[in-house]
């Protein structure tokens, strides 16, 4: 679920639509507690870095790029490999 909310949150930065922030913030409270301090200390930090800085991931046909190298293809998209999974115990 982690994964899905730092998602919703990088779509409100990049649309401004209103349901897609208010589904990143209020998905974000439903996570566990290990995963709010995982998403606090790193993964909120990520998301909006790359709802800022990304190309508008909207306009993207996904489809056309499942053969492409995935370290060139963020490139060509502007996004920073995520942080590293952290083991939530």
């Amino acid at each position: 679920m982690l994964g899905e909310v730092v998602v919703k949150w990088v779509e409100g930065i990049q649309t401004l639509l209103p349901m897609c922030l208010t589904g990143g913030y209020f998905c974000s409270l439903r996570l566990a507690p290990k995963q709010t301090e995982c998403f606090v200390r790193s993964h909120l930090e990520y998301a909006i870095r790359t709802g800022r800085e990304a190309r508008f991931l909207m306009c993207v046909y996904f489809e056309e790029h499942w053969e492409d190298n995935l370290e060139d293809f963020r490139s060509s998209l502007n996004i920073q490999s995520p942080p590293p999974p952290r083991k939530l115990d």
